[in-house]
């Protein structure tokens, strides 16, 4: 059978902060936790049952105001596990509701705060229970090796599944902008004097500080710099875009 449409699997990550000396657990399960706490649509380690070979779609949503989740989903031996030849553990094929035009493996995820992520994951083939754990994020991006918690259990489980494998290639939802005639450019550049940040210098005062200008159905070029050792997630409301380069190379 073809992927599961929409199933339980982490569809919510809410990272909730807990001031020291107090508690927080979810309804109808015994915990004492402290620190910073994540949950997969609000409980703790919630089992999610997959058969093997079984393909499945999972949209996950970072519901944080401030932390990157990064993910990697791990075997019975706290190794990546293996699954049938071309698959890999995650394959994504949409970010923020916007297809991609060819699906992307990933052995990681990185997800941004109030960011989602639509991916495609098969059953390992052997049975067993998978860890889908929280990996710290350096400068460099996902670090495996340190101490991970998990988010979630995978557990492959039951009759085998010969899951028909989706198209490499996905619907187009949007046309091609790179052959456009470039109306305007931009160049938007991220500092910081903490506890302050900037963009090109400015502090954002409000609604009424318009930064940026476009004209009306016509486009533009932006150059997003990130000139702090902080990840930051870019987005403009309603409108989307299309990403050309990254440090300066095609994609």
């Amino acid at each position: 059978r073809g992927p599961t449409a929409c199933p339980p699997p982490p569809s919510s990550l809410p990272c909730t902060p807990i001031a020291p000396g107090s508690t927080a657990c979810p309804p109808g399960q015994q915990c004492t936790l402290t620190g910073t706490q994540w949950f997969v649509n609000g409980a703790l380690n919630p089992m999610i049952d997959i058969q093997p070979g079984e393909l499945q779609r999972w949209r996950i949503v970072n519901a944080s105001a401030g932390a990157f989740a990064c993910l990697q989903l791990n075997g019975p031996l706290g190794q990546p596990f293996a699954v049938p030849a071309g698959s890999q553990p995650f394959q994504v094929i949409a970010t923020d509701g916007n297809y991609l035009r060819r699906l992307m493996t990933e052995d990681t995820l990185l997800i941004g705060p109030s960011s989602r992520r639509e991916i495609l994951v098969m059953g390992p083939p052997v049975p067993g229970a998978y860890a889908l754990n929280l990996l710290p994020l350096s400068s460099t991006g996902c670090t495996p090796g340190g101490t991970e918690p998990t988010l979630a259990t995978l557990n492959s489980n039951g009759p085998r599944v010969d899951a028909q494998q989706p198209p490499r290639r996905l619907p187009d939802q949007q046309r091609d902008l790179r052959d456009d005639e470039i109306n305007t450019r931009h160049q938007i550049v991220y500092s910081q004097q903490p506890p302050n940040f900037f963009i090109n210098g400015e502090q954002f005062a409000g609604p009424e500080d318009v930064m940026e200008k476009l004209e009306l159905n016509k486009t533009s070029e932006w150059t997003i710099q990130n000139t702090t050792t902080f990840w930051h997630t870019f987005h403009i409301h309603i409108n989307d875009f299309q990403i050309t380069k990254l440090n300066g190379e095609p994609i």
